[in-house]
């Protein structure tokens, strides 16, 4: 069936009998399907309208079953962030619970993965409420890992059990590790063809050491 559906047309003077009165009316019953119904597109202006269902915290309720797909399309066009809301997101979620950012047909994705294209970034917002190209963490073309932070002044932290213990520092143009607390306690013997470098307390000064597989512990330099 397809819109608009046929009607019986009935001839001047034909008695209005109670059986033509019901199936006339049972027409119409039959025929108010989705696929009966006139669309709400008949130009690309009437296509793309849409309507805010809450604005300013405040809802706004449809009164026609046209406000109601006005409003079904802003939410939609909200989550997909595109200019209009029938065009294809950027963002997808998968089957198998994936979510991928760009190229939907990306090969190799597992069950729950969260993957980003090539040479696209994980970004935040920074303290001014903004963000920009060189703080977050990226694939490069050469599928290199890059983290990345805005400024020679800022830093990057490892944390463990809420606690800073090591970061990556820049200043003069340069680059540094920094540990931010000595171990307790020598750590302990790696495994074969590994090295831990750390840094412990000897006499009151900090040591910086390197612990091999065989557990001899060398020192690499102390504080004058």
């Amino acid at each position: 069936m397809a819109y608009p559906y046929s009607i019986t047309s009935r001839a001047t003077g034909t008695t209005l009998t109670a059986a033509i009165y019901t199936a006339d009316h049972q027409a119409h019953a039959d025929n108010q399907t989705p696929e009966n119904t006139d669309d709400y597109s008949t130009n690309a202006a009437e296509m793309q309208a849409t309507t805010d269902p809450y604005p300013a915290a405040t809802e706004s309720l449809a009164t026609t079953l046209d406000g109601e797909l006005q409003r079904v399309r802003y939410i939609i066009k909200q989550i997909t962030g595109r200019s209009q809301w029938y065009i294809d997101p950027a963002v997808y979620v998968t089957a198998s619970g994936s979510l991928i950012v760009g190229d939907p047909s990306l090969t190799g994705v597992q069950a729950l993965d969260i993957v980003l294209e090539n040479n696209k970034s994980l970004r935040w917002e920074n303290a001014a409420g903004t963000t920009t190209s060189n703080i977050g963490i990226s694939l490069d073309g050469s599928n290199n890992m890059v983290v990345g932070v805005p400024a020679a002044a800022n830093y990057i932290e490892h944390r463990w059990a809420g606690t800073a213990l090591v970061r990556m520092v820049s200043e003069n143009s340069g680059a540094g590790i920094l540990f931010t607390a000595e171990s307790s306690a020598d750590q302990s013997a790696p495994a074969v063809n590994q090295a831990v470098i750390y840094t412990r307390d000897t006499g009151g000064k900090t040591e910086l050491v390197a612990r091999f597989n065989s557990g001899a512990v060398q020192q690499i330099a102390i504080e004058p």
